[in-house]
């Protein structure tokens, strides 16, 4: 195999998020360090691929003695299609971050965490913070992993009437909705908010609410759960829109 060829084969496996992207010398931050040195085992020296997760995109090589690497190479690299934003009701247990994780990797732009009647998990105002750097950080290691030009934004839970008054194209699963595979969502450069309920379901006076706000997909007759619902639907408007 060409030398040339395999060094940028290589490069492309170890990817670097970068806060503040732009040619020349720039910071190595402590975690970055950490995944290069104690996961990916790289040298001193070693060419890396590095993003921002706002669509800028380069080559680096590394100084780690300084803690440091020199942008050599840099280009804007944009998805095209509308923005694909999910709207979710946060599951139990670990399927919340399963969820951001494989919606980062599938392409959406935004997360919002829904409140509903039916929703169970609930994040004490004190632990906000904290909960919200935790899941940025999970969107930005898997668009590191998955080579996405931009790391979606994990946003603060929003009530399900209030998501509703964004101007987007909306969208939520519905047994009684529109056939998935007949459904055309048009040339539209609108978002697509996709909206995902609990595992209890919406109740009659939200599917009210969403009926007059959004349009009912109906995805299958299978009844999934809240994060396959998530993976389903996103996978739909990728497709629909050309992916």
């Amino acid at each position: 195999m060409d030398s040339h060829y395999l060094e940028e084969a290589l490069s492309r496996t170890r990817r670097v998020w970068v806060d503040d992207l732009k040619l020349g010398e720039v910071g190595l931050s402590t975690e970055e360090r950490h995944y290069l040195e104690q996961v990916l085992r790289v040298a001193d020296g070693t060419v890396v691929e590095v993003f921002d997760g706002q669509g800028k995109v380069g080559k680096a090589k590394l100084n780690l003695g300084s803690n440091t690497m020199q942008v050599s190479e840099l280009e804007a690299r944009v998805d095209s299609g509308p923005e694909i934003r999910l709207y979710q009701a946060i599951p139990k247990g670990d399927r919340w971050e399963w969820t951001i994780e494989k919606a980062t990797e599938l392409g959406v732009t935004a997360i919002y965490p829904i409140l509903t009647e039916r929703t169970v998990v609930q994040v004490p105002p004190g632990k906000l913070a904290v909960k919200l750097e935790r899941w940025q950080k999970i969107a930005t290691a898997a668009a590191r992993q998955s080579h996405a030009a931009l790391t979606p934004s994990v946003e603060a839970p929003i009530q399900l009437k209030d998501a509703l008054l964004s101007e987007g194209r909306k969208y939520f699963g519905d047994f009684e909705g529109e056939s998935a595979s007949d459904f055309e969502l048009g040339d539209s450069d609108a978002p697509i908010e996709l909206f995902v309920g609990p595992e209890g379901g919406f109740s009659a006076a939200e599917l009210h609410l969403l009926n007059a706000n959004a349009t009912g997909i109906y995805l299958g007759p299978q009844v999934l759960r809240a994060e396959t619902a998530a993976i389903a639907f996103i996978t739909w408007a990728q497709l629909k829109t050309g992916w």
